[in-house]
């Protein structure tokens, strides 16, 4: 009688077991669906990652054509504050002689001596033959 007690309890438990097996198969095919649950978000986060990799991808190429183009913006810009320096030295040079100019032509200069600078005189003589020519065109 004991056996029998106790092979009934062991179909009750293998039953149980397998009730219990059945319950997590279902939950694990759910979860691994691909439409619906986990196996569902698993997939969307893996579009995501190769959306976020391409994303990246392009952001590096334009940050790198973006920085060549910067430098070369950069060398040009001082290309041309050299030039600009240049200019402006030149422009300084045009402001002395202009005035060296208004003073010689209102006869208020200061007397030229022998030791006067010889290419100053030389520069009036060539700006004002350039303002004479300039003003013949």
């Amino acid at each position: 009688m004991i056996e029998t007690v106790s092979d009934i309890l062991l179909i009750a438990g293998s039953f149980g077991l397998a009730a219990y097996c059945w319950v997590l198969s279902r939950r694990l095919r759910r979860l691994a669906k691909t439409d619906e649950g986990m196996g569902a978000s698993i997939a969307a986060l893996a579009g995501k990652v190769d959306s976020l990799h391409e994303t990246v991808r392009v952001a590096t190429s334009e940050a790198d054509s973006a920085a060549e183009r910067l430098g070369k913006l950069i060398e040009e810009a001082d290309r041309h504050e050299g030039e600009l320096s240049v200019l402006m030295a030149g422009l300084s040079d045009v402001e002395d002689l202009s005035g060296a100019l208004a003073e010689a032509a209102k006869g208020d200069g200061p007397e030229a001596d022998d030791d006067s600078d010889a290419d100053t005189a030389d520069e009036i003589v060539f700006v004002t033959k350039r303002r004479a020519a300039g003003g013949a065109s």
